[in-house]
């Protein structure tokens, strides 16, 4: 987890200040940028935010499911706890919620452009970790021939199950790519992050049906529940921006 926040830290302060320009609307226009300060500011609370969110929804992920064993919430909270993708992403889609109503901002929105293109990249190399460490977040089991052995991970299996951490890992270099196309031809700020959290929601929501989770309501496990309420509130945020016509 810190190495890929370390990778994504790095990638976005590289490309945020090589890059002086962009497209929107078709015109190339001089690209907002916050200041170097701001920036590190603005990591560091993502990061922090992040990092809150998963050990959060990680610890009531166990709790809802009762597989918490003999730990409280308190110390699942403190570090017993597993650390979740979808908690980082609910806390920081509610940071910029909360940035942009209450100090609107062209530079921040752009920055979270930004931002959506190095995680795409950040979470392919942290997934094809997962994939050769054996970490455990592999799936169930399968008869096709895709179907991996993990017998040194972290929960050993001696059927094939669906290698998910290779369909996380693809999932992001092609939506990277598509992505990329688009945020050269972008028509407001805002949009590109808006359009990673919907796909990368999505994406994610269907991985999570061949993943080893409980099931907590209408035949979802937690972590398909948040994934689908990220993807409608990212998808209202998107028509929110789009008519305000954030491109001034």
């Amino acid at each position: 987890m810190q190495g890929i926040g370390l990778i994504i830290a790095l990638l976005v302060v590289s490309y945020y200040y090589a890059k002086p320009s962009l497209f929107l609307n078709g015109e190339i226009v001089a690209q907002p940028k916050l200041k170097f300060w701001q920036v590190i500011g603005l990591l560091s609370t993502i990061v922090l935010t992040g990092y809150i969110g998963s050990r959060v929804f990680g610890s009531l992920e166990m709790v809802l499911a009762k597989t918490q064993g003999q730990y409280r919430l308190t110390q699942l909270l403190a570090h017993k706890g597993g650390l979740r993708w979808y908690g980082a992403l609910s806390t920081n889609l509610l940071l910029l919620l909360m940035v942009w109503y209450t100090r609107p901002n062209k530079k921040i929105l752009q920055f979270f452009d930004v931002l959506a293109l190095a995680v795409c990249i950040g979470l392919a190399i942290g997934k094809l970790g997962c994939q050769f460490s054996g970490h455990g977040c592999y799936g169930i089991a399968t008869t096709g021939w895709w179907g991996m052995y993990y017998p040194y991970g972290v929960a050993p299996n001696i059927l094939p199950v669906h290698p998910t951490p290779l369909y996380d890992a693809s999932i992001h270099v092609v939506l990277f790519g598509i992505l990329a196309y688009i945020y050269a031809h972008k028509r407001f700020y805002g949009q590109i992050f808006c359009l990673f959290l919907i796909t990368t929601s999505i994406a994610a929501f269907i991985v999570e049906i061949v993943r080893h989770n409980a099931v907590i309501y209408a035949n979802m496990s937690f972590a398909q529940l948040l994934y689908l309420g990220i993807a409608l509130v990212s998808l209202l945020l998107y028509f929110n921006l789009k008519s305000r016509k954030v491109s001034l």
